[in-house]
């Protein structure tokens, strides 16, 4: 294969894909945040003018709550049908009031029957909203109390109003919209904020030329709330609503200086990658195609290439040197003796794995056969399940490794079948420290001394077979077999232990195999002795590395 497949995997695509990344990111939280401060500005913004509104609202509430106790004390107080009733003492208390009341509520009296007329009003008050509101007490002659505050419109203005009736006479009190509107003359509204007066389902009260609006489309609800910041609040003594529209250009005027700014700082952003990338290109990119270049010949079988040993980068300048050594060494070296070498080792390895696995396939069927015999069906059907297992394990490819833990599943396996086929004539006691269940060793490595064990139970009787690991000495694993059968015999044992492996015969052609492999894995480090225990049974034990050394090319064995 070739160590450059295609472009799209190169790491200039990568560096090209990490810059557009980083830019959709900036691009991304930079448009997040600019949408999360235009919300938070408009939240808080909305929050401060709305208790500033309510506050003004509670202030109108205020004063109409205090004319209001002033008036019903009038009434209270006074004893109108009183001889020394003094008209012009009463004229000159309503005056009072009118001061009283930052001279923007109007006081009035009347007594039709008497003839008596009472207007003091306050001094911003025009002559057309004087006649209007006087006609309107000239004309009354409901015999009640008005209830709260009235909302008037006559003519083209609109008027609050509060009147007390008792024994044919009127005392109250009224406000010019549009004078009332001046009590807040002095807001902290921003500049372009408009104030007006609503009724209760909306419709404008006061002018609407300070918004420079038409009706129409103050009606146009769906345009108001595009243009507009609305914000009301209800007076607690009336009908009225304090209704305040903000631009929302205005609102927005600063937020989008900060919205140019963005745009601004995307565009040097994205100005700058390609300045960068030059840079990344003649400082890494170039080097490592060069590099590459010089690995696919290598491939190829050019082992004279060189490259450059100037780069400016101290970590690709010492690839290069370690790229040129490697390249020098291996010219020097006798590639095709060595590749020879491999698959000799490889052949033999093969084959060894192949010869112990026809021995087992003969004691299987030979198994199943006597099994058979004795009709016993539910034990031929158990027997079947344990080598599907069996089989599936032993048709590994012949360099794979395999855990011990799965090698020990194997040997569980492989003695159930046995003692399938002999119960009661053997016991296994399997032992792994869970620190050890993953490490990879060759296959089928304790198999035939369980096999061995199995031959011995169906001779000499019943046999307890063991299987235990520990370590040893802090770097190797010691894997103990052994059994109570009746051993080794003593020319067998100085054979084994001598490991004369080329004159094995018979039984112990198996254990020859084995240790011809774990030379073969483990390129000769490891130990494995033979030895008889008291007073019988075999014991074999194995050391193997902690860390498992794969002969040469075996990666995957």
């Amino acid at each position: 294969m070739k160590f450059l497949h295609s472009q799209k995997n190169t790491l200039r695509s990568y560096i090209i894909g990490f810059f557009l990344l980083v830019f959709a990111v900036l691009f991304c939280g930079i448009s997040v945040y600019s949408t999360i401060a235009k919300r938070t500005l408009l939240s808080e913004i909305k929050m401060t003018n709305q208790n500033m509104l309510s506050l003004y609202a509670a202030q109108l509430d205020s004063l109409g709550t205090q004319i209001n106790r002033s008036l019903a004390n009038f009434m209270l107080e006074t004893d109108f049908d009183d001889p020394d009733f003094d008209v012009d003492e009463f004229s000159r208390q309503l005056s009072t009031n009118v001061l009283l009341y930052a001279n923007r509520f109007s006081f009035f009296y009347s007594c039709p029957a008497d003839g008596q007329y009472i207007f003091r009003t306050a001094s911003d008050i025009s002559a057309i909203e004087q006649e209007e509101v006087s006609e309107y007490f000239y004309a009354l002659q409901t015999e009640s109390t008005s209830e709260d505050w009235l909302i008037l419109s006559l003519g083209e203005n609109a008027y609050m109003l509060r009147y007390y009736y008792q024994d044919g006479r009127y005392l109250g009190a009224w406000i010019s919209l549009r004078s009332a509107l001046k009590l807040y003359t002095d807001n902290q509204f921003s500049s372009d904020a408009v104030l007006i007066f609503t009724d209760s389902q909306g419709q404008p009260l006061t002018s609407l030329t300070g918004l420079g609006l038409t009706e129409d489309q103050f009606q146009n609800e769906a345009w108001m709330e595009k243009e507009y910041m609305i914000l009301s609040v209800s007076s607690v003594t009336s009908e009225l609503r304090l209704t305040l529209l903000i631009p929302y250009e205005t609102i927005l005027k600063n937020l989008n200086i900060i919205q140019s700014a963005k745009w601004i700082l995307l565009l040097a952003v994205l100005l700058c990658i390609p300045i960068l990338f030059q840079c990344l290109k003649g400082m890494i990119l170039d080097p490592l195609d060069q590099l590459t270049c010089a690995m696919n010949k290598v491939e190829s079988g050019d082992y004279t290439v060189f490259i450059p040993e100037d780069q400016k980068i101290v970590e690709l300048r010492t690839m290069g040197v370690a790229f040129n050594r490697m390249s020098a060494e291996i010219n020097h070296l006798k590639v095709d003796i060595y590749e020879k070498e491999i698959f000799n080792q490889r052949l033999e390895l093969e084959t060894l794995q192949q010869q112990v696995k026809p021995h087992f396939y003969l004691n299987c069927l030979n198994i199943i056969y006597n099994l058979a015999e004795g009709e016993e069906y539910s034990l031929i059907q158990e027997l079947c399940m344990a080598q599907v297992k069996y089989f599936r394990y032993m048709l590994k490819s012949s360099f794979q490794t395999v855990s011990i833990q799965e090698e020990f599943d194997h040997i569980k396996n492989y003695l159930h079948i046995q003692q399938l086929r002999y119960p009661n004539r053997f016991f296994v006691d399997l032992v792994l420290q869970n620190d050890f269940k993953d490490m990879k060793i060759p296959p089928l490595l304790l198999h035939v001394f369980a096999e061995n064990a199995v031959k011995h139970a169906s001779v000499d009787g019943n046999i307890h077979f063991n299987i235990s690991t520990s370590v040893y000495d802090d770097t190797f694993i010691k894997i103990q077999i052994s059994d109570d059968g009746p051993g080794f015999p003593p020319e067998t044992l100085e054979h084994l232990n001598s490991q004369e492996l080329s004159t094995a015969f018979g039984e112990q052609i198996g254990i020859s195999n084995t240790i011809k492999r774990l030379n073969l894995f483990y390129n000769g480090n490891f130990r494995i002795t033979f030895s008889n225990q008291r007073p019988h049974g075999a014991l074999i034990q194995i050391l193997i590395p902690k860390k498992e050394v794969i002969p040469h090319e075996h990666s995957d064995y």
